[in-house]
């Protein structure tokens, strides 16, 4: 499990041949999951800023507080461009996973439901791995 959550932490760097070389897509189901689970419970900045941050707080003028507005909400629109890309990925891989005769219907749509749909900016991929499936 530990293993699991170090390789969600960096999924967003992965490619589809690194998931089709993990070649368990029950782990990739994990993996997946344990990213977007990741990104909903971390803080949009570190503990360590937060502290530094919440000392300063009283000495900050509206400019610098303002500034600090536009970079927590930079934070999270990295978070956000993070999930559409690991999105991307995991749609990629169901692609490919699809061609397998042997994969399940409940493995292929675990894996489709691993990723929040808020997190997909289109649907083109996962259709596309509805119809590989199918055929």
């Amino acid at each position: 499990m530990e293993l699991v959550k170090r390789v969600g932490l960096q999924l967003e760097e992965a490619t589809v041949n690194d998931l089709i070389m993990v070649c368990d897509v029950d782990l990739v189901i994990k993996i997946s999951e344990q990213f977007m689970l990741q990104l909903v419970q971390s803080p949009p900045t570190s503990p360590v800023r937060s502290r530094l941050v919440f000392e300063r707080r009283r000495s900050l003028s509206a400019e610098n507080v303002d500034f600090e507005l536009q970079e927590s909400r930079r934070s999270s629109s990295a978070s956000h461009s993070s999930k559409l890309k690991v999105a991307k990925l995991v749609d990629r891989y169901l692609i490919e996973v699809a061609k397998d005769v042997n994969l399940s219907l409940d493995k292929f749509v675990a894996l489709a439901e691993s990723v929040p749909e808020f997190a997909r900016c289109d649907h083109d991929d996962l259709y596309g791995a509805i119809d590989t499936y199918l055929k």
